[in-house]
């Protein structure tokens, strides 16, 4: 991150005077950011991004279409929802007129919009969106493709969210299906899918089975990431959970002071 921010005098030199340049290295510098978690300044990048874009090309381009789109991601990142929400909406309308409602950016604005709307606990206009934008990929990209494993994924969790758990497992095990196919069972997506199956089954009070998927999901993240990760912090936690269910408090309490350890750490 720092190496790539110590071109940024030389590339706002080189970009000086080119409008849709300079646009490109503000995108560019503004998804850098974010992946660093500075996300005030992506979402200024961001910004600058857009209104180069707006009076290089006008306010009716798949280019400003991408520029809002960047921006409300962020600003979901930085718990800005509402403003997301605008941002998406608006995104979402430039491609569904300007490329069609089957285009596959079309599904993908649909998806951010329905994550920002989950994260809203607007759960049954989130399973909305995601609905729609797996029908899209699946059409598009075809039954077995990562990005429809990622939409029943994400409409999994709105579904959860409605305390719909039985077509969230059904979900949320497609999803788990697809991934280890194409991704192969030991990706992070893969333990994703584990870990938040494992949700649902605890949701149903399946907690033997719920176990087994957390243990799954932290041995994947522990190998991918190594074992400080936050993610398998998440794991640990979630662990311990499941087991406190089931009355077995001397696994829990260790599971959960991994987990502490972990967020103490980083």
């Amino acid at each position: 991150i720092e190496r790539a921010l110590g071109y940024r005098d030389l590339a706002e030199g080189l970009t000086r005077g080119d409008p849709l340049a300079e646009a490109h290295f503000r995108n560019n510098l503004a998804l850098v950011l974010a992946d660093a978690g500075r996300y005030r300044e992506a979402a200024l990048e961001h910004r600058k991004a857009l209104v180069l874009r707006e009076g290089a090309r006008g306010p009716e381009h798949v280019d400003v279409a991408g520029s809002r789109n960047n921006l409300a991601n962020v600003l979901h990142a930085m718990g800005e929802y509402d403003a997301s929400v605008e941002e998406h909406r608006r995104a979402l309308e430039l491609r569904v007129k300007l490329l069609g409602p089957d285009h596959p950016r079309v599904a993908s604005s649909r998806s951010n919009l329905g994550n920002v709307l989950y994260s809203q606990k607007e759960y049954e206009a989130a399973a909305a969106e995601h609905r729609q934008a797996l029908a899209t990929r699946i059409a598009s990209l075809g039954e077995e493709h990562p990005y429809v494993a990622s939409s029943r994924n994400n409409l999994a969790n709105a579904l959860y969210g409605m305390e719909r758990f039985d077509e969230a497992e059904t979900e949320h095990r497609q999803a788990l299906a697809i991934r280890e196919q194409a991704l192969g069972a030991e990706h992070p997506r893969s333990a994703q899918s584990r870990n938040n199956l494992a949700l649902v089954l605890r949701a149903q009070k399946k907690y033997e089975a719920a176990e087994s998927e957390h243990r799954k999901a932290l041995a994947l993240r522990t190998e991918a990431f190594g074992p400080e990760h936050p993610d398998v912090a998440q794991s640990h936690n979630n662990l311990s959970t499941v087991l406190e269910d089931q009355g077995r408090y001397t696994e829990a309490e260790s599971q959960l002071r991994a987990a502490i350890g972990i967020w103490e750490r980083s």
